[in-house]
Formats: C-alpha cells, structure tokens, sequence
C-alpha cells in the first residue's frame, strides 16, 4: 500500500506584492499545466520594475525507490533504448525490397520520430530532480509512457508491414527474420513502458526549509 506523506507548505516573503489580475495574460491550458502548483505573485523591485514572483507553494512527488535503484533504473533504460535504435538502425537499412514498400518505409520514418520523442523524453527524466514538482511529476514519466508505447507501436507495425509484403508479394524466409528482429525492437522499447508503469511514485514532504531541492522562488518579466 502506498504512503502518502503530507506536504508542508512554503512560505512567501519578500516585497508587497499582489496577486496577478486576469488580465495578466498568463490563460494558456498548457502554461496553468506547467506552473501548477505555483504561487504567482507581481512584485516592485527596488529599481522599480516589476516582476512575476512564482513560490512553489504544491505537493512534492518522488520514485518509492533508493538512490542506487533509481540510478540503475535510468541506466537501464538508456541501455535498452539505444540497443533498439541500433537494432532498428541495422534492419531498416539493409536492402531487402521490403524495406522499400511504402508501408513499411511509412512505419520507419514513424518510428524514426517517435525515437526521437523518446530521447527527448528521456533527457528529461535523467535530468529531474529526485523530488519533482507536480507539473514535473504530470509530465516526466507520463512523457515518457507514451513515447514508448507510440514507438513500440510503430515499430510493431514495422514487423507487420514485412510479414505482409513476405506473404503476399516475395516469400523469402529472411524477411522472417527481419520482422522478428523489429518486434525485438518492439518489444525491448515495450519493456521500458512496463517497467515505467510499475514504479510507484509517492506524496514527499517539503523538508527542505527552502521550498525543496532549491526551487524556491523564481522571478520573471
């Protein structure tokens, strides 16, 4: 069962401030998604200017897992990625003519993207602190999961799109082969989508006196 430990909330200070008007101009669905959580506040500095002040007011969320578990969890998944993109690198350029038929060329550029959304993905699930805010925690692992299943997908259909083009244009058995070797591909980027979705992440107290992991407050135009 999952413990959920109770946030401590951080606290504001500074100069008067007021809080933003609606007229603000910061409406934006995926802006609210990225600063939830956050505290905004408009704030005259000394010279005069003003400034938004954003004090992480949310919940901190975090991996129920030691230090060393993490760390092996995020070289595994960097291991198993790239040893799918070097296998999807060495069957889609081999010349075999079912590499040239449309939709299995449609289904490589697809999963050519979609590696390219996992690397992203996954340069920011390397990069997040420990103790994530709740936008972070939103975004990183579900990011993740859903570039994942996008390309074990595509690359699914990758090993599809051979065993079609074997049957019913050129049966040649190595085509076999290639369309096992995808759903490898497949299956190794499908692992991580699993493996992702069995970490629990838990509810974190604010500990830090600091607004944790120094996130505090941050000042903006």
């Amino acid at each position: 069962m999952k413990n959920q430990k109770e946030k401590t909330k951080c606290q504001s200070n500074g100069a008067p401030s007021s809080k933003i008007p609606p007229s603000h101009g910061y409406k934006s669905s995926s802006y609210k998604k990225y600063f939830e959580g956050w505290d905004e506040q408009v704030v005259t500095l000394p010279n005069g200017k003003k400034r938004v002040r954003r004090t992480y007011t949310g919940d901190w969320y975090g991996q129920e897992l030691p230090k060393a578990r993490r760390l092996l969890l995020r070289a595994a998944y960097v291991l198993i990625t790239l040893g799918s993109m070097i296998l999807f690198g060495f069957l889609a350029t081999r010349m075999i003519d079912s590499n040239t038929a449309g939709y299995v060329a449609a289904a490589q550029m697809v999963s050519i993207i979609c590696f390219g959304w996992i690397i992203i993905a996954l340069i920011s699930y390397l990069t997040v602190k420990a103790k994530m805010t709740v936008g972070e925690y939103k975004s990183t692992p579900k990011q993740l999961k859903s570039a994942t299943m996008a390309t074990a997908v595509a690359l699914g259909l990758c090993a599809l799109g051979t065993v079609a083009h074997s049957l019913f244009v050129d049966m040649l058995p190595v085509k076999m082969l290639y369309a096992l070797g995808y759903l490898v591909c497949a299956g190794m980027i499908f692992s991580v989508n699993r493996i992702e979705n069995s970490i629990t992440y838990l509810k974190l107290p604010d500990d830090s006196g600091l607004c944790g992991n120094g996130v505090g407050t941050k000042y903006h135009p």
